[in-house]
């Protein structure tokens, strides 16, 4: 037989485990599950891409680097066998831009979105989860806005983002740890990922 006081006591542990196991429902957002929860999302996200202009053949006409960069590019690509021969295309016009044109090869092709008219649109990589930091929940407990860090894998043309201009590359997202937000709602089910913003 327990004495009062031990009763007493069980009586108080019984409650505080209730109201621990209560607490701990499928309400909660633990960083851990909403990192799971995103990553469903960004692993299964359209990849990231470049347009590649198109002249002739394919002119790489980037708006934003020159062509001593889109020559040092190709080159990579060359070398990698995405792309066979190239010419430089000196444009006078309003532009007054230097294009340089080049034939993508049949290794290139599973890389290649979209071929219309205007040009390509290929893929230079994937976005990766990393990790949630920081889980801001609503009022009443029923939304969630989680920040969370994300990379680049470069692929097929991205292989040559190491020979990217760094404007470029940050455009992209090729750096360590981009930050991220994803909007969650809680169901009767538990979280659902409403809507990510890279």
């Amino acid at each position: 037989m327990l004495s009062v006081k031990g009763q007493i006591v069980r009586v108080v542990l019984i409650c505080v485990s209730m109201s621990l196991l209560s607490s701990c429902s499928k309400s909660d957002l633990s960083r851990s599950d909403a990192t799971k929860l995103i990553d469903q999302v960004v692993s299964k996200a359209d990849p990231i891409t470049l347009h590649l202009d198109v002249n002739g053949s394919c002119g790489i006409g980037f708006e934003k680097i020159n062509s001593n960069e889109a020559l040092t590019i190709i080159a990579f690509w060359q070398q990698k066998g995405l792309v066979d021969t190239w010419t430089i295309n000196n444009y006078n016009g309003r532009s007054g831009r230097t294009k340089l044109a080049c034939k993508l090869t049949s290794k290139s092709q599973k890389f290649v979105l979209k071929p219309n008219f205007a040009g390509y649109t290929v893929i230079i990589g994937k976005r990766k989860m990393q990790d949630v930091t920081g889980i801001k929940l609503n009022d009443a407990g029923t939304a969630a806005e989680v920040i969370f860090t994300h990379s680049a894998i470069p692929e097929g043309f991205g292989e040559a983002q190491a020979v990217f201009p760094e404007s470029l590359r940050k455009e992209k997202l090729f750096s360590s740890a981009n930050e991220g937000v994803a909007l969650l709602a809680l169901y009767d089910d538990g979280w659902r990922v409403e809507n990510v913003k890279y």
